[in-house]
């Protein structure tokens, strides 16, 4: 594990050398100002979390990705917990540039926010894992919920807000059937399982 995690933070620092470089170069040029510039990643990292290494896991540390977004006229040295989905990126980028989105794109722009005209944004989102640990999952709020696909039976069900480090499952809880319910009709609903 301390290799893993050596080679693991090893990357980190490559990461961000180049992006550091990119900037620089941009600032060299003169054109950092006149940049929108927007840092992602695909998926997360269990890095031991839960017993675990890599990715394709419901956790948080898997599922959760860096976003950083910086526009000239935007928000400044601002943290944010909206929820976002990669495929709420398009639309955001298209909307940036004043480019009507498309009809047939499920994602929803999140520029209004960026640029301060809105306080709030999306509260929910869906991932799922087509791998051979087959699940589907819905964020909303403070909640997040998990089922197997195959199954469709509740995996894991997380209050995220009062147990970031998802240690205590609520699947089963009789305090949080009604709330597993309702998160279960949302996948239902998205997914059409």
């Amino acid at each position: 594990m301390q290799e893993y995690l050596r080679l693991y933070y090893a990357i980190i620092s490559q990461v961000d050398h180049g992006v550091g470089r990119v900037l620089a170069t941009l600032e060299e040029l003169g054109i950092r100002e006149d940049m929108a510039i927007v840092f992602t990643s695909d998926h997360g990292d269990m890095q031991g979390s839960h017993g675990h290494t890599g990715k394709q896991l419901p956790y948080e540390k898997s599922c959760g990705i860096p976003l950083i977004v910086s526009v000239p006229e935007g928000r400044k040295n601002h943290h944010c917990d909206c929820l976002i989905s990669g495929i709420d990126l398009y639309p955001t980028i298209l909307d940036m540039v004043s480019i009507p989105q498309k009809d047939h794109l499920q994602g929803k722009s999140f520029a209004d926010y960026i640029f301060g005209r809105e306080d709030t944004c999306e509260n929910t989102v869906f991932a799922e894992n087509m791998g051979k640990t087959a699940w589907k999952m819905v964020r909303h709020g403070d909640y997040k919920l998990a089922i197997d696909s195959d199954t469709q039976e509740p995996t894991v069900l997380f209050n995220v807000k009062d147990d970031p480090l998802e240690l205590h499952n609520l699947v089963g809880d009789p305090a949080h059937q009604k709330r597993g319910e309702q998160l279960c009709k949302m996948i239902r609903d998205v997914f059409v399982v």
